[in-house]
């Protein structure tokens, strides 16, 4: 019992609940020890109002709380690395991304042979080009560097990384902060294969070809026999096949882009072209 524990220790500090006269509760701290009083053994108890760092104590508890969901419902991986780059935290989305459970985050720094980090040209980044590296050598906030983790599993996820230094009063370290960027990648290096199998094409035509505003009726593509044959900087249909400063029209020069905005049909129309040499 309590006696036994103040004979063994010599004293005790515990919370309790007192009752004040109007019957509100409080809680307290009590630190107890025995003490001989006229040749009895006694214990002696000194009760100390703690509301205050109670009321303090809940605020923060619920202040972390706040920050722990919102550090799981962030959209983006999230690590909080330590002074000597261990890793203190990740949240979910961390772990859907890298492959990598919290416990085993929390098993590895950034110095762990286990990470395997390409640079965006696919050759291998050391440690020390981290941007959790970098924020830590004191290089301040880095922001949108694009990395490839190689996962577990051996396949190849592309991550935005950004990572800024915590301040030494909240712990130090940094917090880092990424984005899956491989389907983004994939689908840019897509979009860039479809661009060169277009070019390519048309600049297999022996004939000129131009995609045209119809608004302002500049030119958006052409192939290379166009660039050829027309004037050279050129930047809309009129100038570069007329070298003139406004649209063509009349009846010797009607243009095609007004009649088909006006009849809503394709339209052929005959004109007579310069060269780049100025010649009809």
């Amino acid at each position: 019992g309590l006696i036994e524990g103040l004979r063994e220790r010599g004293s005790l500090i515990m919370e309790s609940v007192f009752k004040s006269k109007t019957g509100n509760e409080f809680p307290v701290e009590l630190t107890c020890f025995l003490t001989d009083f006229e040749g009895t053994e006694t214990m002696v108890a000194f009760a100390r109002d703690i509301t205050d760092r109670k009321d303090v104590e809940e605020t923060l508890k619920k202040s972390q709380q706040q920050l722990k969901a919102l550090f799981d419902a962030l959209p983006v991986g999230v690590t909080m690395i330590g002074p000597e780059g261990n890793i203190r935290e990740a949240n979910h989305i961390s772990e859907e991304i890298l492959g990598v459970s919290a416990d085993e985050h929390r098993m590895r720094d950034l110095q762990s042979r286990k990470w395997r980090i390409v640079r965006a040209d696919g050759t291998d980044m050391p440690v020390e080009e981290y941007p959790a590296s970098r924020a830590l050598s004191g290089e301040g906030i880095i922001k949108n560097v694009e990395m490839g983790v190689v996962r577990d599993n051996d396949d190849l996820v592309w991550i935005n990384t950004s990572a800024a230094p915590i301040p030494e009063s909240a712990g130090g370290g940094v917090a880092v902060a990424f984005e899956d960027v491989t389907e983004r990648k994939r689908a840019a290096k897509d979009l860039h294969q479809q661009k060169d199998f277009l070019e390519t094409t048309l600049n297999s035509l022996s004939h000129p070809f131009y995609v045209i505003d119809a608004v302002n009726h500049k030119i958006v593509l052409m192939n290379e026999t166009a660039r050829m044959v027309g004037a050279e900087g050129a930047s809309t249909c009129h100038a570069l096949t007329h070298r003139r400063d406004t649209p063509c029209e009349g009846e010797n020069d009607p243009c095609p882009l007004e009649t088909v905005k006006r009849t809503k049909e394709p339209t052929v129309v005959e004109h007579q072209h310069f060269d780049r040499d100025g010649n009809e």
